[in-house]
C-alpha cells in the first residue's frame, strides 16, 4: 500500500516540476516580436498566455497537494511566489523585463482556477 502511495504522489508531481521547468524555460528565452505587437489583441495575447498558464500550474500544484487541508491557499501561495520569483529573474535577461501586470494576470489566473475548484469541485 505505501508502494502504490508513493507511485501516485511521484506522478502527482511530475507534472507540476515538468510545468515548473517549461515556465522557467519559457520566460527566460528571447520570444519572437509578434508577441509583444503594438496591435491592441496581439500586444496583450502575453498576459492571456500568463493567465492560462499560471492557471494550469495551480490546478497541478491543487492535485499535488493531494489531500492536504488548505491546498487552495497553499497552491495559490506558490503559483504566485513563482511567478513573483520568474519575474525577478527577467530583469536581469538582456531581452526581458520585470512586469507588474504579467505579476498580476499570473495572479489572476492562479486565483480563478483555485476558487472554481475551491467552489464548484468539493
Amino acid at each position: 500500500m505505501q508502494m502504490l502511495t508513493r507511485v501516485v504522489l511521484m506522478r502527482n508531481w511530475t507534472l507540476t516540476v515538468f510545468l515548473s521547468i517549461f515556465i522557467f524555460w519559457a520566460s527566460i528565452i528571447k520570444t519572437p516580436s509578434l508577441i509583444h505587437s503594438s496591435h491592441w489583441l496581439l500586444g496583450n495575447i502575453d498576459k492571456l498566455i500568463h493567465f492560462v498558464l499560471y492557471a494550469i500550474y495551480s490546478l497541478s500544484l491543487f492535485i499535488s497537494f493531494n489531500a492536504s487541508k488548505g491546498k487552495c491557499y497553499t497552491s495559490f501561495m506558490i503559483s504566485v511566489s513563482y511567478g513573483f520569483f520568474i519575474e525577478c529573474m527577467q530583469s536581469f535577461t538582456p531581452y526581458r523585463s520585470f512586469d507588474l501586470y504579467d505579476i498580476l494576470f499570473n495572479a489572476l489566473g492562479s486565483f480563478s482556477m483555485l476558487f472554481y475548484l475551491h467552489r464548484y469541485k468539493r
